[in-house]
């Protein structure tokens, strides 16, 4: 489903496709369960950049392994920036990266995808799900 919005795109990098078990594996790391459109993105392609542009998700078996990996993303604006502990990091910015908000779930699991103005500290949400947001926000960026 995301990839064939992708494809021909110059400057694309793609980390492939993660296994199931590092999608647990994942989930055990933030202690949260993901919600299934970020899940199918993960399972999909991992992670990926375009240009200076990135998703942040699974790179390799190695969950933290630095730039690209959700689980490292996280940590260092957590570490760094004060990132709420409610926050996962899905596209790193250094002003204000955007994020599942693991604490705004609709009845089926699937987060909010908010932007987290770092020098505030103001969460604004940007959209419904991680679907909603790749789709209409993401793609739409990336377009201009």
């Amino acid at each position: 489903m995301y990839i064939s919005k992708l494809n021909n795109r110059e400057g694309l990098w793609l980390a492939g496709g993660a296994s199931l078990g590092l999608v647990s594996n994942l989930e055990e790391a933030l202690g949260v369960i993901l919600p299934e459109t970020y899940k199918e993105f993960l399972l999909e392609l991992g992670s990926l950049s375009i240009g200076d542009i990135s998703i942040s998700g699974i790179t390799c078996e190695n969950l933290d392994d630095g730039g690209g990996s959700v689980l490292s993303d996280t940590l260092y604006f957590q570490k760094d920036y004060d990132l709420p502990e409610n926050l996962i990091v899905i596209q790193p910015d250094e002003d204000a990266p955007y994020c599942l908000d693991t604490t705004d779930k609709n009845s089926v699991g699937e987060m909010s995808v908010v932007c987290f103005e770092i020098q505030s500290g103001e969460q604004n949400q940007i959209a419904d799900n991680f679907q909603d947001w790749f789709f209409r926000y993401f793609l739409t960026h990336i377009n201009r």
